[in-house]
């Protein structure tokens, strides 16, 4: 059986001078809840994510803090913008001749998929002057299909940089 305490009853957070609490008697209950019950101390599971959200051995909390992020445009400094590049895709759709390749190893370019390369092997295959492995509508969701091998120029295309607003731009997007 637990104790748990109301609000009014948490006890004081102990001085820096105080002695050591001694450890309970075998037959006396222990306070395993007194950490839970606390007021602000344990937050409250976001339902809309999976149980087990908060377990991954590789990031912790990772699904958590994606779930809670804001994506909208943050103002920074002189008037910088930071764009969410999910919710954009401009620099993606906005000419055949941007996605070349050009200071790529062969071992990065023999990672991208052939469905997704020019037929000359010079850049990423486009359908008009969108980039095959681009998804989405352009200014609404859009996501790339190839991102953790994606080219170097589409890495060096920094949200907010002049490239981006560019581009943007051409599809009357904001800056």
């Amino acid at each position: 059986m637990a104790i748990r305490f109301s609000a009014k009853d948490q006890p004081a957070a102990p001085a820096a001078t105080a002695k050591p609490a001694v450890a309970p008697k075998a037959d006396e209950p222990v306070a395993t809840d007194l950490f839970k019950s606390w007021p602000g101390r344990r937050p409250r599971r976001n339902s809309a994510l999976p149980r087990n959200a908060d377990r991954d051995p590789v990031a912790p909390g990772l699904l958590a803090l994606a779930a809670a992020a804001d994506f909208s445009p943050l103002e920074q400094g002189a008037g910088a913008a930071l764009f969410d590049c999910q919710a954009c895709g401009a620099c993606c759709s906005y000419s055949a001749e941007w996605p070349r390749f050009s200071t790529e190893d062969d071992a990065q370019l023999d990672r991208i998929p052939q469905k997704f390369v020019a037929a000359d092997e010079s850049g990423m295959r486009c359908d008009g002057v969108r980039c095959s492995a681009l998804s989405g509508e352009v200014g609404k969701h859009t996501a790339c299909g190839i991102y953790d091998v994606r080219p170097d120029v589409c890495r060096a295309c920094m949200p907010g940089g002049d490239d981006c607003l560019m581009a943007r731009e051409a599809h009357g997007l904001p800056p």
